[in-house]
């Protein structure tokens, strides 16, 4: 039983191209007994995806990030998203939509000025320096 089991083992793997096709002893056939969809072919890498995944702050978003649709911030386990912002005349970020869970609570800074906002829009004016995840009502 165990000579039948070596042999039919041996048999199977010699039905297998070992070096892929167009390969030493590869004619161009399809193995015997193997379907051509799923004989022995040549096994790339994956296809990898180029673009990267977005960058992810905990708590703050300021800075060179200002701006840049698709930036994470994760607060308290909860992630938000800016989707999309608004520019001024200049260029300047003033307003944006955020994705993610609708209780949110979060501070924007303009300036010196600082506003408690509790919605996944914000539209200002003035040029926003900080958006916060981690600040209170009490701060």
């Amino acid at each position: 039983m165990r000579l039948y089991v070596l042999c039919a083992m041996t048999l199977a793997a010699c039905a297998f191209e070992p070096t892929g096709p167009n390969g030493p002893g590869d004619e161009g056939t399809p193995d015997p007994g193997i379907p051509s969809d799923v004989d022995a072919g040549v096994v790339g890498e994956p296809p990898v995806d180029p673009t990267p995944p977005p960058p992810t702050f905990a708590c703050r978003l300021d800075g060179a990030n200002l701006g840049v649709a698709g930036v994470v911030v994760t607060a308290a386990n909860l992630s938000y998203t800016f989707a999309t912002w608004q520019t001024s005349a200049s260029g300047e970020p003033i307003g944006f939509t955020l994705t993610g869970p609708p209780d949110v609570t979060y501070e924007v800074r303009t300036g010196r000025a600082r506003q408690m906002i509790q919605s996944l829009v914000y539209q200002g004016t003035a040029a926003i320096t900080r958006v916060d995840f981690c600040v209170s009502f009490d701060d």
